[in-house]
């Protein structure tokens, strides 16, 4: 089976491979989507936080700051926001195989820094 998106436990970076065994060590399975979209939604309060040292009494400051994410290295790969807040990602396109007695989403095309393809007609 063919498919694209912009998760799988079978990305091959240094992020993603140490996110995918502490999510093995701790809980004894593979991260799929909902694992790391709740530890990225994560990753981006804290490179928020980062931005606004700590201080989240000046709340449109720290809006600003979430809006400006951008996260050089994750599970994801680069993650940054366009200006409607949307993020701007590497997608994947993969195939099923079998790895070590599992099936896996496993790359073999990728497409980077994908942007919401009507947002950017918006924007021309």
């Amino acid at each position: 089976m063919i498919s694209s998106g912009w998760y799988s436990a079978a990305i091959d970076t240094p992020a993603n491979k140490k996110f995918v065994e502490a999510v093995r060590k701790a809980y004894n399975v593979d991260p799929g989507y909902y694992t790391v979209g709740a530890y990225m939604a994560c990753e981006f309060l804290n490179n928020a936080l980062e931005q606004v040292k700590g201080d989240i009494s000046d709340k449109a400051a720290f809006m600003k700051a979430l809006r400006n994410v951008n996260i050089p290295e994750s599970p994801y790969g680069p993650v940054k926001l366009d200006k409607y807040g949307q993020p701007i990602l590497d997608v994947a396109i993969r195939k099923v195989e079998k790895k070590n007695g599992e099936l896996f989403n496993v790359e073999f095309a990728t497409f980077p820094n994908v942007k919401d393809p009507i947002k950017a007609a918006e924007a021309k």
